[in-house]
């Protein structure tokens, strides 16, 4: 008796089978994928958070060592401070970069000998994760301070608030409103005290974001490379922060104070979604939205205005 026995071939994926496995795997990359950037920027802004918490506990510690907060910056030279230097470079003992600050000759100007390749390094405590470009060196050219030569400084993604403008009141609260002291914590050639904070020092801002100077960022979009101040670390213009607001587009003049601009003297910006971080004169950090009320933001920034905010 003989017997047929039928072998079938191993049957494999269409073409049309195989292009809608594609389709589906490129579906749940693009379902993923937003989730995975939101846990990125998540742990960036924690990262970001620390940072500044850590400055917090930085200038804290000078303050109690040194009576009171490290100067903004020192210029014109005096007697007393004859030598240009910046707020950063006074606090790297305190934020265990005490190896450096030991190179930095406070007997020499930030721009001058050997402090030039000590201002030239980049420190991670001073660079946002969030903000592209890391480890820029900015170039500022010379005449930008009277009597400075052009200079390179590492970068840094933060700077002290040094205070409102008048012309930003007249905006914001209407013209004729801006007296009284409308400083910052930190203050050009002065170790301004704790205790001088009479507006509370958990409703005083002492550091915010201004990522990404020298470039000229607008609402999230690079308009211009190197054309920005204040950018480094060791750079004494990053202690000059005199906030005149822009419009939401980023130029001046205008009610917005986060984010709509990092550009010289127009506000606090960084590269988070909705807002910026702040470092409070307490030691606190705090997450200020673009929607927060200009006048708050105000409130926050003056350190002996008597205009608190309380929620």
């Amino acid at each position: 008796m003989s017997s047929h026995t039928s072998v079938g071939s191993r049957r494999g994926f269409t073409l049309i089978e195989l292009l809608v496995v594609i389709a589906i795997i490129a579906i749940l990359i693009g379902l993923l994928l937003p989730a995975v950037q939101k846990v990125r920027e998540a742990a960036a802004r924690a990262k970001c958070t620390n940072n500044l918490k850590q400055f917090g506990v930085a200038l804290h510690a000078y303050h109690d060592v040194n009576n009171g907060l490290p100067q903004a910056y020192t210029y014109p030279p005096t007697t007393a401070e004859p030598f240009v230097h910046a707020w950063g470079t006074r606090v790297l003992p305190y934020i265990e970069q005490g190896n450096l600050f030991n190179q930095y000759d406070l007997k020499q100007h930030f721009f001058a000998g050997t402090n030039v390749p000590v201002i030239q390094n980049q420190i991670k405590t001073f660079q946002c994760p969030s903000t592209p470009n890391a480890d820029r060196l900015n170039t500022t050219p010379a005449g930008v301070i009277a009597g400075i030569p052009t200079y390179q400084a590492a970068c840094s993604d933060y700077a002290p608030t040094s205070g409102v403008l008048g012309s930003y009141y007249d905006i914001v609260f209407g013209p004729g409103t801006a007296g009284g002291d409308r400083h910052g914590v930190i203050r050009a050639n002065i170790k301004h005290g704790i205790l001088a904070i009479s507006d509370g020092t958990s409703n005083t801002i002492m550091l915010s974001e201004n990522a990404s100077r020298n470039d000229i960022y607008r609402n999230g979009q690079r308009v211009a490379t190197g054309l920005n101040l204040g950018g480094g670390w060791g750079d004494a213009i990053n202690g000059e922060n005199w906030y005149g607001g822009s419009l939401q587009d980023g130029t001046s003049p205008g009610a917005c104070l986060i984010n709509c601009s990092n550009e010289y003297g127009k506000g606090m910006y960084s590269f988070h979604t909705g807002g910026a971080n702040v470092g409070l004169a307490d030691g606190s950090v705090r997450f200020l939205t673009k929607s927060t009320d200009p006048k708050t933001v105000v409130y926050f920034i003056t350190a002996a205005k008597g205009d608190i905010f309380t929620e």
